[in-house]
């Protein structure tokens, strides 16, 4: 990513009530609302944030864990959103990177509750549209298929990770 005046913030578990406001305005600025509860939940799912100089919030990614019986692991749902007007090229393959590379480093192969790597649903028309290589290379997530609703999934496992029963 080229313009290196945004900062990249870990706020895994850990969300201030100012960067909930924050989080609230943005997505209510794109007509994403969720009832109270909802949100409270979402808020304690926040990973990385994306802000400017200004510490305007371009973007965030959200994160839970979960057990995917399809690919047989625990793994991390992980969630993007990119404010509109901030789309650049490279903000959401960096605010991917930032996330999983986190989640990687807290990775112990010798803990079998420890999730062993990251899922997403990408829901974004473009992307599915121009976004079509196997394996993105910034991320290292592959396309592993698509949602009943044609969605990509895109999967990356970390270093030494291991099916797991179930």
């Amino acid at each position: 990513m080229q313009n290196k005046s945004i900062k990249f913030e870990n706020h895994w578990q850990g969300v201030s009530d100012s960067l909930k406001k924050d989080i609230r305005e943005l997505w209510t600025g794109h007509g994403i609302r969720f009832e109270p509860e909802v949100f409270e939940e979402r808020a304690k799912q926040v990973l990385v944030v994306a802000r400017n100089n200004n510490g305007e919030l371009l973007g965030i990614s959200t994160a839970k864990e979960r057990f995917i019986p399809r690919f047989k692991s625990k793994l991390y749902g992980i969630r993007c959103f990119i404010d509109k007007e901030h789309r650049i090229p490279g903000l959401l393959s960096k605010l991917f990177t930032e996330s999983i590379d986190f989640f990687e480093g807290q990775f112990d192969s010798k803990d079998p509750n420890s999730p062993g790597g990251v899922i997403a649903i990408v829901e974004n028309e473009r992307l599915k549209e121009y976004r079509r290589e196997a394996e993105w290379p910034a991320s290292k997530m592959i396309f592993v298929g698509k949602t009943k609703q044609g969605h990509h999934i895109r999967l990356r496992y970390f270093k030494g990770a291991r099916l797991q029963d179930g």
